[in-house]
């Protein structure tokens, strides 16, 4: 009877996991990684990656600077 009972909780616990959004972090990195494919730079490259980076360093400098 406890083994049905941890199943359905695992089951219940998964299925909202499931359901959770995208993470604050996924949701800037899409940002960035849009902002730079908007400036048509193309994405296999590296200076797509270089751009990503440097507008992610950016990103966090000005929110961690504007806490202070």
């Amino acid at each position: 009877m406890n083994t049905i009972h941890i199943a359905a909780a695992s089951a219940v616990f998964l299925g909202l996991a499931a359901c959770a959004g995208p993470t604050n972090s996924q949701v800037q990195l899409a940002q960035e990684q849009h902002s730079c494919a908007a400036l048509g730079i193309d994405p296999g490259s590296q200076a797509f990656s270089q751009c990503v980076g440097n507008l992610d360093a950016s990103m966090f400098e000005a929110n961690n600077t504007a806490a202070r």
